[in-house]
């Protein structure tokens, strides 16, 4: 109303309501101030539009990836996307397998450097087919070193995804050790 007053017309575009419900509703509005001969204020015009089925179909879009992004952070396990050879995104499981204190200490190091030198041809193999052939690839147990260089001992499972309208791969990563430490004392007895 002080937009109206002040600059004579408004609008807004993509503004949303949450109703108490939890529902989202999209609204454009315009407004315009009427004034007499004068230019003194008489009233406003104001029209809302209801552009929730318009905009529907991207609101459940945010939504979903809201959710997706909340289950990727929940994951107990390690979720690393990479494009381009550099990590874009670490969700929390990763920056605990990694040893890293937050995803910032991830976010741009090459995906490799925390693959053990010795299975980098096969990453690199698993990578380009992700890729290049857009297909995913099946689990595989691997080595890999987290920032301190100690090695862990991981299943990897990786899938093509896309970053900023590039080709990247999401890569799910299980830690293993655990499991190792019980099958040799299993092995021990």
């Amino acid at each position: 109303y002080k937009c109206i007053l002040a600059l004579g017309s408004y609008h807004a575009d993509d503004f949303l309501i949450v109703c108490k419900e939890g529902q989202q509703l999209a609204f454009t509005f315009d407004g315009l101030a009427v004034t007499d001969e004068e230019g003194n204020f008489q009233n406003s015009q104001c029209v809302f539009y209801n552009m929730t089925v318009c905009k529907q179909p991207e609101i459940t879009l945010e939504e979903s990836n809201r959710r997706y992004y909340s289950l990727v952070n929940l994951s107990p396990y390690a979720i690393v996307v990479h494009c381009e050879g550099k990590i874009v995104f670490a969700n929390k499981a990763a920056v605990r397998l990694f040893g890293a204190g937050s995803p910032k200490d991830l976010i741009g190091k090459d995906y490799l450097s925390l693959v053990h030198p010795d299975y980098h041809e096969l990453a690199g193999t698993r990578i380009k087919k992700v890729t290049t052939e857009a297909q995913d690839v099946p689990p595989i147990e691997e080595v890999f070193l987290r920032l301190d260089g100690q090695t862990i001992e991981v299943e990897v499972v990786a899938a093509p995804s896309i970053y900023q309208e590039k080709p990247a791969v999401q890569t799910l990563i299980r830690d293993l050790t655990y499991h190792k430490r019980i099958e040799e004392e299993i092995r021990r007895s």
